[in-house]
């Protein structure tokens, strides 16, 4: 009697490791919590340069944030208090940009942006 109470416990044990571990593998991926719409966005005085330089206006940016993909691999969404978004698009003159931007509660700044196209590239080193 007691031998098939401890196997009946085990096989008890093992099924409900077995659904917790499918649980786990099955859960959904977090969503990225990314306002397209902000009430506003500001320029670094490097990201003006930089749109000075390469002829962008702030249309196209707009356009490339709110069309845009959002690179998780180079993004730190995890950053406290303002998490790093990359953004990748393309503007209406065919150039690739890559945008870099943190998010202060519903306002946006861009911190720096970079022309695929171009061979300089020169990363803020701090953000703020």
């Amino acid at each position: 009697m007691k031998a098939r109470n401890v196997i009946i416990s085990l096989v008890f044990v093992l099924a409900l490791l077995v659904f917790i571990i499918i649980k786990i593998r099955n859960e959904p991926k977090k969503k990225l919590m990314l306002n397209r719409n902000p009430s506003r966005i500001e320029y670094t005085k490097f990201a003006l340069c930089r749109m000075d330089c390469h002829h962008i206006n702030a249309n196209s940016i707009m356009g490339i944030f709110r069309n845009g993909e959002v690179n998780r691999a180079r993004s730190d969404l995890n950053k406290k208090p303002c998490p790093i978004f990359t953004v990748r698009g393309v503007t209406k003159q065919k150039m690739s940009i890559i945008h870099f931007f943190t998010e202060v509660r519903s306002n946006f700044k861009i911190q720096f942006f970079k022309s695929e196209h171009s061979q300089t590239y020169k990363p803020m080193i701090n953000f703020f």
